[in-house]
């Protein structure tokens, strides 16, 4: 197919929005480190993020400093509070087609968990779970917690887990979300199962964590791939009617199918990112890669070739 171009893109910088509501400060805080923030979902007028919520260990940089100093850098753990965050900023169309988000259009405010240096309310929320609470506290790509997709319907937010992957299964939480009366730029979940804030999913993704989520219909397409920094095979998985399961529990195997196997290469194009593109033909996917091969930039022209997909059902 014939290249994409995107002749009105701009960027906009979350960290830099105006102070928001009550708390005089904005939803994301500036930092001169890299802050991830993997989880992207534009619903209903909103844009929705979600940091990872992990820790990060030092790298050793073996190459820079001796075996003891290596080491020592390795006891190290950051925790960054812009990996924390979770919440929504209204979108406002600038242009047919080009959209910027806002602090506030009329009655749609930003809004957004509480979170500090050092965790959130969604980790005091998983503190005692019996699954999820010892991996708080491993950073991530060691298996630890690790959020990294996100996929929004009305008020239910849903987050799919690079990690933990428990005895080959995959984590998606569900959340109900909801403004404050007392401040409506602070969110907070609703009591949705029992005593809990959250639902909580576990499928057979044979070992994979959840890269990206998106919805096709009332089912969660899965782009899953390896839990911890090494080479390994991704798939995109079908979670069949996901939108109807109002329960915590294990997904039963007939429910979740294969949609397509990822090609991967070595130390390059890992898969990390899903869209439908309806424009390519009926159920074809966009695959966006982390760590691009060379073959597929092009720096004079700022341009990055991504794969579209076209599952075997829809050939």
């Amino acid at each position: 197919m014939p290249p994409i171009r995107c002749p009105h893109w701009q960027s906009s910088s979350i960290c830099l929005l105006p102070e928001l509501g009550t708390e005089r400060r904005p939803p994301l805080r500036p930092c001169s480190k890299f802050a991830t923030q993997p989880g992207l979902c534009a619903s209903d007028g909103f844009l929705w993020i979600v940091g990872s919520h992990s820790l990060k260990r030092s790298k050793p940089k073996r190459d820079e400093n001796d075996r003891d100093e290596a080491l020592h850098r390795m006891e190290e753990i950051e925790r960054e509070p812009n990996r924390f965050f979770l919440g929504r900023i209204p979108l406002v169309e600038k242009a047919p087609g080009l959209f910027a988000p806002v602090r506030s259009d009329g009655e749609r405010q930003s809004a957004w968990i509480k979170y500090g240096k050092k965790h959130s309310a969604l980790i005091k929320w998983l503190g005692d779970d019996p699954q999820l609470g010892c991996f708080l506290v491993v950073p991530s790509k060691e298996n630890g917690f690790d959020a990294e997709g996100m996929a929004v319907r009305g008020n239910r937010v849903w987050l799919g887990l690079r990690g933990p992957v428990l005895r080959g299964h995959a984590v998606i939480l569900d959340l109900e979300m909801k403004s404050k009366r007392s401040n409506p730029n602070r969110l907070k979940a609703d009591r949705v199962d029992g005593r809990q804030r959250y639902r909580k999913h576990l499928l057979d993704t044979r070992g994979l964590g959840i890269r990206d989520m998106r919805f096709a219909g009332d089912d969660l397409l899965l782009l899953v791939g390896p839990t911890m920094s090494l080479e390994g095979p991704a798939f995109v998985l079908r979670w069949r009617d996901a939108v109807h399961d109002n329960s915590s529990g294990v997904i039963s195997p007939t429910r979740i199918e294969t949609v397509a196997e990822l090609p991967y290469r070595l130390n390059v194009d890992h898969p990390e990112g899903l869209e439908l593109w309806p424009e390519a033909g009926p159920e074809a996917l966009l695959i966006i890669y982390d760590a691009p091969a060379p073959d597929r930039t092009d720096p004079d022209r700022f341009t990055v070739r991504t794969d579209v997909v076209h599952p075997p059902a829809a050939a």
